[in-house]
C-alpha cells in the first residue's frame, strides 16, 4: 500500500515537472519602457506607448532579437541613389504580462512616464528550412 502510494506520488511530481508553467510559457522576464509626454500627448497615452517599450524589453531580453540591414545604389544616370533598408524581428512572444509599477517622473526637462512588466516571454523557433528570396525586374524605383 505504501509502496504504491510513493509511486503515484513521484509519477504526480514527474508530470508536475514535465509540464510546469516555465516548459509550457517560458521565463518570466522583467521588462522597462519609457516615453515621453507633454501638451501634445497624454500621461495615459504615453504610459501605454511605455507598456509597449517595456513588453519589447522583456521580448528582448527573454529570446534575442535579430537586426539586419541591406544597402545597394542603383546607377542610371549621375544621381546615383542610395537605398537603405533595415529592420529588426523580435524571436519570441509575450503569454501573459502584468505591470508591476507605473510611474511618472521628469528626464531632461520633460515628463516621462517609466512602466515596468512581469512577462511570460515564449520564444519563437526558427524553421531552419525557411527561405524567402524575392526578385524585382527593373532597377530603377521611384517612390
Amino acid at each position: 500500500m505504501i509502496r504504491r502510494f510513493i509511486i503515484v506520488v513521484i509519477g504526480i511530481l514527474a508530470l508536475l515537472i514535465i509540464f510546469s508553467k516555465e516548459d509550457v510559457y517560458g521565463a518570466t522576464i522583467e521588462g522597462t519602457g519609457y516615453h515621453y509626454f507633454g501638451p501634445d500627448i497624454t500621461e495615459n497615452h504615453s504610459c501605454k506607448l511605455a507598456e509597449l517599450r517595456a513588453e519589447e524589453d522583456a521580448i528582448i531580453k527573454g529570446s534575442g532579437e535579430t537586426v539586419s540591414a541591406q544597402d545597394w545604389k542603383v546607377c542610371t544616370d549621375p544621381d546615383c541613389v542610395l537605398t537603405e533598408y533595415r529592420w529588426t524581428i523580435l524571436n519570441g512572444m509575450i503569454i501573459t504580462s502584468d505591470v508591476t509599477d507605473r510611474t511618472i517622473t521628469e528626464l531632461f526637462g520633460q515628463q516621462v512616464c517609466k512602466v515596468t512588466i512581469s512577462a511570460n516571454v515564449m520564444p519563437i523557433k526558427k524553421d531552419p528550412s525557411f527561405s524567402a528570396t524575392i526578385h524585382l525586374n527593373t532597377n530603377l524605383y521611384n517612390g
